[in-house]
C-alpha cells in the first residue's frame, strides 16, 4: 500500500465575519482534499473561501493514536 494512499486528519482554521478563528477537522488524503472537503460541509466557507487561513496535517495525532492502541494492545 503506497503511504500516500491512507486518510490523514486535517484541520481547516478559518475566520468568520467577526474574525473570530474557528475550525473543522477532516479526514483527506491531502490539504486540496480537505479544503474541498471544507467547502462542501460548511456553508459559510462555501460562500467564502478566501475565509480559510490555515490547513495543517495533525498526522502527529494520528501517530499518536496509533501508539496508544499499539500499547494498549500489547499490554
Amino acid at each position: 500500500m503506497n503511504k500516500n494512499n491512507t486518510l490523514k486528519p486535517y484541520t481547516v482554521h478559518y475566520r468568520d465575519f467577526q474574525n473570530l478563528r474557528l475550525e473543522n477537522c477532516f479526514y483527506a488524503f491531502d490539504a486540496y482534499e480537505a479544503r474541498t472537503l471544507a467547502m462542501e460541509l460548511n456553508k459559510y466557507i462555501n460562500e467564502h473561501p478566501n475565509s480559510i487561513d490555515l490547513i495543517r496535517c495533525e498526522q502527529w495525532l494520528n501517530n499518536f493514536y496509533n501508539l496508544k492502541i499499539i500499547i494498549y494492545l500489547y499490554t
